[in-house]
Formats: structure tokens, sequence, C-alpha cells
């Protein structure tokens, strides 16, 4: 049964503390996206603003970087108080002393993979990392639509390892929700559909697996 982490992207940042409150404890974790306009086109950077995010949530506080030198990233994210660092294994060019910097800071270690980066391509340090975030849109803007065959990166990772956590990021939505089930990740990330949802409570259940009756 796969946990639930809520990307707060396309959430206004006047109205975040007031959703965060709303959340109930099936929410597992916060996703937040920070993005420098050079490795994606987009820009997000917000330090301050994750640090108010941390310690409000009430849950802990999962930070992907879509940046370049995501080294350069590691103080100022373990300062706002995220529990997961997650770098795109496309932007790193000293693997091993990045790794060994976020943990130095506390931080889990994730790899984010865009959806044209092959599994293969992260299989020799995968027991070094904690997680592996498979991205199922082009990283930089929300409300894209899911990359149905990104899905098929979850069971190659677990051939490599079967103790990796494997999180999908990306156009979840009511269409592909039995595709997201199929596959089974540990943790997907909803953004866009959850908060337009009249009934975000039903919607996490149904990522879970555990649909209403009614249906």
């Amino acid at each position: 049964m796969p946990e639930v982490s809520v990307s707060i992207l396309s959430l206004s940042t006047f109205m975040v503390r007031e959703e965060l409150g709303k959340l109930g404890d099936d929410v597992t974790t916060i996703h937040y996206d920070i993005m420098d306009g050079h490795f994606v086109k987009n820009i997000e950077l917000g330090f301050s603003f994750l640090k108010e995010v941390s310690s409000c949530a009430g849950r802990p506080v999962e930070c992907h970087l879509m940046v370049e030198r995501p080294e350069d990233w590691v103080d100022r994210v373990a300062d706002s108080g995220a529990r997961t660092f997650f770098f795109h294994h496309e932007a790193v060019c000293d693997r091993d002393a990045l790794i060994s910097r976020i943990r130095g800071r506390g931080m889990r270690v994730g790899v984010a993979l865009s959806p044209g980066t092959d599994t293969q391509e992260v299989r020799p340090y995968l027991g070094l990392i904690d997680s592996v975030l498979v991205m199922t849109v082009l990283p930089g803007f929300g409300g894209q639509v899911m990359i149905r065959d990104c899905l098929k990166k979850i069971p190659e990772l677990r051939e490599d390892n079967r103790n990796i956590e494997v999180c999908i990021d990306g156009g979840v939505s009511e269409k592909n929700i039995r595709d997201v089930q199929e596959f089974g990740p540990d943790i997907v990330v909803v953004g866009s559909f959850f908060w337009k949802s009249t009934d975000r409570s039903e919607i996490v259940k149904r990522l879970r697996g555990r649909e209403s009756r009614a249906r």
C-alpha cells in the first residue's frame, strides 16, 4: 500500500499554511520543489518559504532539487528543515561527495530520474541512497499528462535492490490511478489532481488501493 506525498507546487503561497492545516494523517509527507531556471526553465527557490512549510507541515518535507550543481544547495535545504534531499542524476558530477555531504547534514538521500534516464544509470549506487524519485512527466512544471511508460522503471529498480524506496512524481490523475496501483510504488506524489478535488480523502484512499465500495 503506497504512501501519499502532496506536492505544493500548484498552490499559491498565501494558501499553503491553511491548506496544510486541512490535511489528514493519511498524507504522510510534503513534496517541495526547488528549480533554478537552468536545469529546468522554471524558477522556484523560496528557502524561507521552505523553512515555513517545514515548521507548519506536521509531517516530513521531501525536497526535490531541479537544479544544476545540487552540491551548492545542500546546506540551505538542510537548514530549512527538509528530511530528504532529492538530486537529479543528470545534474551530478561528483556523486559520492554529494551523497556524503547530504548524509553529513542529517538528511536522507534520494535521486530523481527524468523520463529519458534509464534505470541502468543509477544501478551502481542504489545501495548508497534511500530513495529513487521516478519522474513520470518532464521536470519543471505541474499539471502535465503522465508518461505511462515511466512506471516500468519501478520493477526495474526493484530487480536491482528490493529494499530501495521507489516514488513516482508527475501527472497522477483520475485516468491513471489503476496504472499506479498496478505498478505499486512506495510513495505517490500528487499535486494538481489532489488540490482540485472536492473529496481529497477519497483521492488518498484510492491512491492507496482502498477505493470506496460505492465506486
